[in-house]
């Protein structure tokens, strides 16, 4: 529901939903994927991007695929 209010959608459909459900979950990976690598290597970078969610920015990738290019 968070992912739908942001971008306005107050009585969602079902497909919206499904579309919403998919992205937060893909989003879930990601952020899994990224507290999951090596923390000697990218630690850095991680912690970079904590403290720019707590500026209020969203410095995360959204996709595995994308947090998997940051990282390279």
């Amino acid at each position: 529901m968070a992912i739908l209010k942001k971008e306005g959608v107050t009585n969602p459909t079902t497909e919206q939903l499904k579309v919403a459900k998919k992205k937060s979950v893909e989003e879930f990976f990601t952020i899994l994927f990224m507290y999951l690598v090596n923390c000697q290597k990218y630690g850095k970078a991680i912690e970079d991007m904590e403290n720019a969610m707590l500026q209020k920015k969203d410095p995360f990738p959204n996709t595995v695929s994308d947090a998997s290019r940051l990282l390279d």
